[in-house]
């Protein structure tokens, strides 16, 4: 039975690299791989098959892959929403569609790989891979305020005695 692993990239670049990594592990970019992308000043997509298509929601798309085939029967006159096609390419509910639909109004990109059961646990893996880790910053050790936080927790006012006198808290 065929399964279909989807992620969503903030960076075009990111994507890119996880079709690349899917493409060198042996998925098909036109059989396997589909990407879904909203088209920037005649941008188009990552391959020579793309598929380019307005849809009054979002704008100009662009997709390959299977995702272009989803696709390839809408035309601009038409009026199609991308939220129920994509809940029928992808066997997705209408909600997570509509969510799918945002980010790429926002400009994400949809990358989905459709593979036998036994092999989408390395596919999901693959995709993971693909995405670039926030790089986090140090702070520093010895703020000025560690010492004012430990003394107002060794004081604390919750467990203290009442006293009336609520100056003192």
């Amino acid at each position: 039975m065929e399964k279909i692993i989807t992620k969503l990239y903030r960076n075009p670049r990111e994507a890119e690299r996880a079709m690349s990594k899917l493409i060198s592990e042996g998925y098909q970019e036109e059989g396997n791989i589909g990407t879904l992308m909203l088209s920037k000043e005649g941008k188009e997509g990552f391959s020579s098959g793309t598929k380019v298509v307005t849809l009054p929601s979002v704008g100009v798309i662009s997709a390959t892959g299977r995702l272009a085939s989803a696709i390839s029967p809408v035309d601009a006159a038409s009026g199609e929403e991308l939220t129920p096609l994509l809940a029928k390419a992808l066997s997705i509910s209408l909600e997570e569609a509509e969510y799918y639909s945002f980010s790429l109004s926002v400009g994400s990109v949809l990358v989905s790989v459709h593979t036998e059961e036994d092999k989408a646990q390395r596919a999901r893996q693959l995709l993971n891979e693909a995405e670039s880790i926030p790089q986090t910053v140090e702070t520093q050790a010895n703020s000025p305020g560690f010492s004012v936080t430990e003394r107002m927790s060794t004081t604390n006012p919750i467990d203290a005695p009442m006293t009336g006198d609520f100056r003192k808290y």
